[in-house]
C-alpha cells in the first residue's frame, strides 16, 4: 500500500497548496491517515465524521458517554460482519470473519474483538501521532529545514519523534502486591502506564527527552512491546514518512501561528485539540 498512501498524503498536500494558513489537525491529521484505515476495513468514507465521534466518546470520555458508545460501535459492527459473513470482500472485515486459527474459525466474539479493537487502533493513533510530530517541526524550523534539504533523513526522523512524542498510555491490573520508589501498589490495582516514559528512559539513550534527527537507532515503546505490540506499526510508519515527505517537499516551510497555545487532551490516547499552522 505504500504508493497508495503515498498518493493519498500528496493528493491532500496538494489541496493546500493555495492556503496561508490551516488547521493541521482536522484539515489533514484526522482525515488522511483515517481514510485510509476505512478502505482497508471496507467502511464507508461519508461515515467519517461518525466513526471518529464514536471513537473519540470510546477513548476520551468515561462513564456512560463511554459506554453507550461501545454499544453503539458493537451494534454497527455487528451489522458489518453479518453481511461480510454473505458477501466476503477484500477488506480486513471479511479477513476476520472468514479466518481460520489452529483450524478453527474464530467465535463471534472474537471475531468481534478484533474488529472493535481495528477500529479503535485504526482512527486515532495516527492521528495524534502527526499531531505532535508536526508541532516539534513547527517549533524547530532548523530541523524541519533540514528534513527538507535531505529527504532520506524522514525515515529516521519518525522513529525519533515516534520515541520522543509517544501517544498511548495502556492500562495494566496488578496481579500482586508490589512496592515500587516507595508506592505501595495492591493486587488488583489498575495501573495507568505511558508509553513515553520508558522511550524516554536515560539508562536507554543520552538526553532521551530531545529529539536527535541524528541518533543512532535508538529503541522505543511507541508501538508497544511483547505480545501487545501494535499490528498496525507498519502501516503506520508509512503513512507518517509518507506525510512528512509530501509535507516537506510539496508545501512551504510552516511554523505554529503566532499566540497560539496548543491543548492535548485525552486519556488512552492524547491528542492535540486543534494545530493551527502558518505557511511562510
Amino acid at each position: 500500500m505504500e504508493l497508495v498512501i503515498l498518493e493519498r498524503a500528496e493528493e491532500m498536500t496538494t489541496a493546500l497548496t493555495d492556503q496561508k494558513e490551516v488547521d493541521f489537525v482536522p484539515v489533514f491529521a484526522r482525515p488522511y491517515p483515517v481514510s485510509i484505515f476505512l478502505e482497508l476495513l471496507g467502511l464507508p468514507l461519508d461515515g467519517m465524521e461518525d466513526f471518529i465521534e464514536i471513537e473519540e466518546n470510546i477513548l476520551q470520555n468515561s462513564g456512560d458517554a463511554q459506554i453507550a458508545a461501545i454499544r453503539q460501535l458493537r451494534d454497527y459492527l455487528a451489522g458489518q460482519i453479518d453481511d461480510r459473513r454473505r458477501n466476503r470482500g477484500d477488506d480486513l472485515i471479511s479477513f476476520a470473519v472468514h479466518a481460520e486459527v489452529a483450524g478453527r474459525p474464530l467465535t463471534d466474539d472474537e471475531v468481534m474483538g478484533i474488529c472493535v479493537m481495528m477500529f479503535i487502533g485504526g482512527l486515532d493513533t495516527v492521528t495524534s501521532t502527526l499531531g505532535y510530530h508536526f508541532l516539534h517541526l513547527a517549533r524547530h524550523p532548523e530541523e524541519q529545514q533540514r528534513l527538507r534539504n535531505h529527504p532520506l533523513l524522514i525515515p529516521g526522523a519518525v522513529e525519533e519523534l515516534l520515541r520522543v512524542y509517544n501517544v498511548v498510555t495502556t492500562g495494566r491490573r496488578a496481579t500482586r502486591d508490589v512496592e515500587i520508589a516507595g508506592v505501595r501498589i495492591r493486587a488488583g490495582d489498575l495501573l495507568a502506564l505511558p508509553t513515553t516514559l520508558a522511550s524516554r528512559d536515560p539508562n536507554e539513550c543520552p538526553h532521551a527527552s530531545e529529539v536527535d534527527l541524528d541518533r543512532e537507532s535508538a529503541g522505543h515503546s511507541a508501538f508497544g512491546f511483547g505480545p501487545h505490540r501494535c499490528i498496525g506499526s507498519h502501516l503506520a510508519r508509512r503513512e507518517l514518512t509518507a506525510a512528512l515527505t509530501a509535507w516537506t517537499t510539496r508545501l512551504p516551510m510552516f511554523r505554529l501561528k503566532e499566540a497560539t497555545i496548543p491543548r492535548s487532551s485525552g486519556s488512552g490516547v492524547i491528542a492535540l485539540e486543534s494545530l493551527p499552522l502558518v505557511f511562510l
